[in-house]
């Protein structure tokens, strides 16, 4: 079952207070390196920097160690990285005491902070103990649902991962109007039928945003954009990892679908500057990208490459040549304001 809303972090509100009456239990746990929504809630719920600004005024979120830390490393092996990732969740469930904890709440792959991969295990893993400990696994899919991944939805990157829940947005109506919403199974629905779920919306189901909706993910599965999407993945990943190799101020890309993007890097080879932090050479890349007429998202050290999902190869190459160009131009930069 589903029920709507406007935006992502309405749909992750809804999320979190239906969670919490139906399992009768009030902890969220959440990533660090993740972002969720900009209300009370949600911005606690998110770990990256922008959570500070809530801190002292909210409580029952707890954030777990992440499986792709920032600043060191599980093990080279990603495979076992991912086993002791979970081996500390574990630990931080018995801790926290699992009767406490009503949800995991997780984006499938990283996006606002990223778009940092998972291994395979680590979700398979997530799911084991949500099932063990009685814990629902709420997927928060509002950057990586209808497509943006080479799946319908993210977590369908990981085999045998099954949310009890999760949130959506963006791609729903490919931001031609605001629509968000929380999928569940039956069995969360069905508990709905006779409580009430402690969540209202103003345009909840408006018949206007419902219907952009539905022509929406119509167009999506009756052209398969999912599987163009991952047609073109190579020519997005070939086309970063040559900015990479080229530019000491690219330090790394990843792209999954036509979701990716490039770390920013000092002349040292280390990251540009922390997420929370403002860099001169990050003004001057937006500056001139803009300049050249490619649009994209700057945040932190990293810049997102997130192209339309009906985007063609070469509408790709034509954004890797300004790239290539404006990525020359910040090596200067960041030599000359050495």
């Amino acid at each position: 079952g589903f029920i709507y809303a406007s935006g992502g972090a309405e749909a992750n509100e809804c999320a979190i207070r239906m969670a919490r009456r139906y399992t009768g239990r009030y902890k969220i746990l959440s990533r660090y390196r993740s972002y969720h929504g900009g209300t009370t809630s949600t911005l606690a719920m998110t770990g990256d920097p922008r959570t500070w600004a809530t801190d002292t005024q909210i409580t029952g979120f707890v954030k777990i160690p992440d499986p792709f830390p920032f600043s060191f490393s599980w093990g080279e092996d990603a495979e076992k990285a991912a086993k002791s990732a979970l081996l500390a969740l574990h630990e931080q469930i018995l801790m926290e005491g699992p009767e406490s904890i009503a949800a995991i709440f997780m984006e499938a792959i990283t996006g606002s902070n990223g778009w940092l991969l998972p291994h395979p295990s680590y979700m398979q893993g997530v799911r084991a103990l949500c099932d063990e400990y009685g814990i629902l696994m709420i997927v928060d899919e509002v950057m990586c649902g209808f497509g943006r991944t080479g799946k319908l939805f993210g977590f369908m990157n990981f085999p045998g991962v099954v949310p009890d829940m999760y949130t959506f947005a963006k791609g729903v109506t490919g931001a031609f109007m605001p629509l968000s919403g929380v999928g569940m199974t039956d069995k969360i629905f069905d508990f709905y039928r006779t409580n009430a779920p402690a969540y209202g919306s103003t345009y909840s189901g408006h018949p206007l945003t419902v219907a952009c909706g539905y022509a929406t993910v119509k167009y999506i599965l009756d052209n398969d954009i999912p599987h163009r999407v991952k047609q073109m993945e190579p020519t997005l990943a070939e086309g970063l990892a040559h900015i990479v190799s080229k530019h000491k101020s690219a330090k790394q890309a990843r792209v999954i679908g036509l979701a990716g993007g490039i770390d920013l890097a000092g002349l040292e080879g280390d990251s540009l500057m922390h997420m929370h932090q403002a860099h001169p050479g990050v003004a001057f890349l937006r500056r001139r990208l803009r300049e050249e007429g490619l649009i994209t998202l700057l945040r932190g050290h990293h810049m997102h490459c997130t192209p339309p999902l009906i985007i063609s190869e070469s509408e790709i190459s034509t954004g890797i040549e300004i790239l290539d160009k404006c990525f020359g131009e910040l090596d200067d930069f960041l030599e000359e304001h050495k």
